[in-house]
């Protein structure tokens, strides 16, 4: 075959991929109830004092950060949820930004959705899943 024939069968392949793509990842309301009655929720202070033990429980997941002083959210996924928090709220991880409004008091509340039992292919897709639930993109760190 020609290199030119080769080229658009690739570019057709990457088409339909997309197009696949895009319609999987699509969040409907239905998928926004779900995600909302999957995860828990818990107060930084709770959170704090519970990590020696909900460590030995990690998961993975997605996990969203909520500044209700600021009303501005920090959505993201890891393996280790419990872990990636702590370290986000103790200024180890960047957006640097979280730390300081802990430290200056700010409050906050974690909610945590495991990725085992949600429905979702990968931890990403369960994260955008969240930004989409909260619309995390209109005030974010």
């Amino acid at each position: 075959m020609e290199t030119w024939m080769w080229i658009a069968i690739v570019g057709l392949v990457i088409i339909v991929l997309a197009f696949l793509f895009k319609n999987r990842t699509a969040v409907t309301e239905q998928d926004k109830r779900d995600l909302m009655n999957l995860e828990m929720e818990m107060k930084l202070e709770g959170f704090r004092s519970q990590y020696y033990d909900l460590r030995r429980i990690d998961f993975e997941g997605a996990f969203a950060l909520h500044n209700s002083s600021k009303h501005i959210w920090y959505v993201g996924s890891s393996r280790q949820v419990y872990l990636e928090v702590m370290e986000l709220i103790s200024g180890k991880l960047r957006p640097y930004e979280i730390y300081e409004d802990v430290r200056n008091g700010d409050f906050f509340s974690v909610r945590a959705v495991k990725l085992e039992g949600s429905g979702y292919r990968d931890r990403y897709e369960l994260r955008r899943a969240l930004e989409a639930t909260y619309a995390a993109w209109k005030k974010k760190y």
